[in-house]
């Protein structure tokens, strides 16, 4: 799943970038802080996806978008809210996703 529409081409493994583009409900806390990332924003977006997979819709989704900038950076990783029609492994998978530490959150090489 991707969204062309506000895609990037990164020309280096490393490179960080620092735009502020598309629907904030699938966006990592440091790129709606406005902060430099790279494609570990991607797997954050990955484990929203999730969350809208399994519940029909995204974390925050029934919030204003601009309610919902304020709130990502601030309020605890979301979680999926029927705990017990899922499995612990897609708890422990969206859990390693929606990390909002960068410094720990998992490459794709990781989560597989």
């Amino acid at each position: 799943l991707v969204d062309f529409g506000v895609s990037a081409k990164q020309n280096a493994t490393l490179q960080k970038r620092d735009t502020f583009t598309g629907n904030p409900y699938w966006m990592e806390p440091e790129v709606v802080c406005q902060a430099k990332y790279d494609y570990l924003a991607d797997v954050w977006s990955l484990g929203i996806t999730l969350i809208e997979m399994a519940e029909m819709l995204p974390p925050l989704a029934k919030v204003h978008p601009m309610r919902a900038l304020f709130m990502i950076p601030s309020a605890p990783s979301p979680q999926l809210k029927d705990k017990q029609r899922w499995s612990q492994h897609m708890h422990e998978f969206l859990s390693c996703c929606l990390e909002k530490s960068p410094d720990k959150g998992p490459g794709a090489l990781r989560l597989l």
